[in-house]
């Protein structure tokens, strides 16, 4: 992913700076410029300059995000250097996870966090699958939208499939992933012979496949073609 992000702010930013031509607005005409042809190059100087600084904001936020989320809170660091000390003192080997009194929590506890979006993800797909199926034109069974009133043109509480598509191609590799950390989690359990708590896992690959299936089932064909391999390589991958 790193090498993808850097890949891709350099296209852009030799794009910016190999632009070919400035596009005017005002009077609907380019002035062109000296370029290497053989490298990426952008008739809108400008255009492509604003495009440059938004991605790399984009790209700082989601590896902030990815660090944040990743790490431990005060309270978790304070219990694993607990559980050092209390294994080192017990002659015992390191322990591999966080622990909370007789528990064992393999996953922290800000990266639990998007338990909440899966969920709300797996819940908008839902409605969307029943609505089409139903038959209604009004989004959530609510709204009826000032463009496409068609019932095959909307899902969900989106008046556009292709963005419905989009939204649910954003969130079900993260449910997948988390459903691949979850079913680690309770197969160490199962191991250790401790006490599982709950099926957290086989519910978030419910929701995985909900979602995953929602842009076929929108008749959104850029957004199928972008979950079709998705899955299959999801399928592999778990």
């Amino acid at each position: 992913m790193a090498i993808v992000t850097i890949l891709f702010l350099g296209y852009v930013l030799a794009s910016a700076i190999n632009a070919r031509a400035v596009f005017h607005v005002e009077r609907l005409d380019f002035d062109y410029f000296a370029y290497v042809p053989w490298l990426p190059h952008s008739y809108d100087r400008s255009a492509t300059w604003f495009e440059f600084w938004e991605y790399l904001g984009l790209a700082c936020v989601f590896w902030a995000v990815r660090d944040w989320l990743g790490g431990m809170t005060p309270e978790e660091l304070e219990t694993n250097e607990r559980a050092a000390r209390a294994s080192a003192s017990a002659s015992r080997a390191p322990m591999r996870s966080w622990r909370h009194g007789a528990g064992v929590r393999r996953m922290p506890v800000r990266l639990r966090l998007l338990l909440v979006l899966c969920l709300t993800g797996s819940l908008v797909s839902l409605e969307g699958i029943v609505q089409r199926l139903a038959g209604s034109n009004k989004l959530l069974f609510l709204v009826q939208p000032r463009f496409n009133t068609e019932t095959e043109n909307q899902f969900g509480p989106y008046a556009n499939r292709n963005n419905a598509a989009e939204y649910f191609n954003l969130i079900w590799p993260v449910c997948a992933g988390l459903t691949f950390l979850s079913a680690q989690a309770a197969n160490r359990d199962r191991q250790e012979g401790l006490r599982r708590r709950g099926n957290a896992h086989r519910w978030l690959a419910a929701g995985a496949v909900l979602m995953g299936a929602c842009p076929l089932i929108a008749s959104s064909r850029g957004g199928s073609l972008i979950a079709l391999p998705g899955l299959l390589a999801a399928l592999v991958w778990l």
